[in-house]
């Protein structure tokens, strides 16, 4: 974080010859840290980007189920089964919703990623 942080200010130095420039003119040397928004924008506009060209022409959700807080502390210690239990319950409950034709009466592809993470 440190690193990141100091991105471009006078902790990481300066480069001060810049060839073709006739004034000595400074540029913050950069973290390069792969985490960094100030290094890695361009890398992450290209990325964005090509993923866009990847996309179908078509409407897109973005849903989030989320576990009650004492369900959260069960899984834990029981992450396999619940997350499990979890995974099928949201693709039945997206796919039996979308599916009527009040809704979207479409038939509908479910991408469910775990982010769980270790909060103790």
């Amino acid at each position: 974080m440190s690193a990141i942080e100091q991105c471009r200010t006078a902790a990481l130095g300066a480069c001060f010859a810049l060839p073709g420039l006739r004034t000595r003119s400074g540029v913050r040397n950069s973290c390069r840290n792969r985490h960094c928004p100030k290094c890695q924008a361009v890398a992450a506009k290209r990325w964005l980007q090509a993923r866009q060209a990847d996309l179908l022409p078509v409407d897109y959700y973005h849903v989030v189920f989320t576990l009650p807080a004492p369900i959260s502390d069960i899984a834990y210690y029981n992450k396999a089964v619940v997350y499990g239990l979890l995974f099928e319950i949201a693709a039945e409950t997206l796919t039996t919703i979308a599916a009527d034709p009040r809704h979207l009466g479409a038939q509908v592809g479910v991408t469910l990623v775990c982010t769980h993470g270790d909060r103790r």
